[in-house]
């Protein structure tokens, strides 16, 4: 699959995880980040959204509208980035506070 294509299906489907979210109304004060690219640490990181009941939400590079959006409506006290900056940038991260209004 070439790059180009993988990386439109890719934020794609973090669009669609954001839609679910918000379908199925999840109201923690906490969201749970972590990247698309790769799976460790959302499969690890699981252990502690399903604990406080948070959201995970997978990024690429760039937040997708839907992701904006979904963020927009949250007033998340805490927000956990998992794995670091080596797996989702400070920029990203700065993103996502700006979307929840940090």
């Amino acid at each position: 699959i070439p790059q180009a294509v993988l990386g439109g299906i890719m934020l794609l489907l973090f669009g669609t995880i954001a839609s679910v979210g918000v379908q199925h109304l999840i109201q923690s004060n906490s969201i749970c980040i972590a990247t698309g690219k790769d799976f460790p640490d959302a499969l690890s990181g699981s252990v502690l959204a399903a604990i406080t009941d948070s959201p995970v939400l997978l990024v690429g590079n760039v937040l997708s509208a839907s992701q904006k959006n979904y963020l927009k409506g949250r007033q998340a006290e805490k927000i956990h980035v998992f794995g670091g900056t080596s797996a989702v940038s400070e920029k990203t991260v700065q993103s996502i506070k700006t979307a929840c209004g940090k």
